[in-house]
């Protein structure tokens, strides 16, 4: 995910990375969606995620093998988002619901 107060430009595409992971079940989620939102939450745009990514790093740290494949990308083409100032929100889909995860880091597109 864009590091923090992240300046994009609106010409540019974005690349949002990043892992999901349940400790509970041992499991990554079904599906991961990222949901970009302007502040004012006039623009509120969802993206599938491309799931099965390795992350090595997160099975260290999280002492769980099962996290191998947790990882995921999206790539929002360019002029895809107006410029503004957005919340990048990460939704996984789990068997019990939904969970939606922000990173409380500002995204300014110009």
């Amino acid at each position: 995910v864009p590091a923090e107060k992240t300046i994009q430009s609106t010409a540019q595409e974005l690349h949002v990375g990043g892992w999901a992971f349940d400790r509970r079940l041992n499991t990554s989620p079904e599906k991961v969606n990222i949901q970009i939102a302007s502040i004012d939450r006039k623009v509120i745009k969802i993206y599938v995620a491309t799931r099965g990514t390795k992350r090595p790093d997160v099975v260290k740290a999280l002492n769980a093998p099962g996290a191998e494949l947790s990882g995921f990308n999206v790539l929002v083409p360019p002029n895809e988002l107006v410029s503004g100032d957005y919340e990048i929100v990460v939704l996984q889909d789990l068997s019990n619901g939904t969970l939606a995860c922000s990173n409380m880091r500002e995204l300014k597109v110009k």
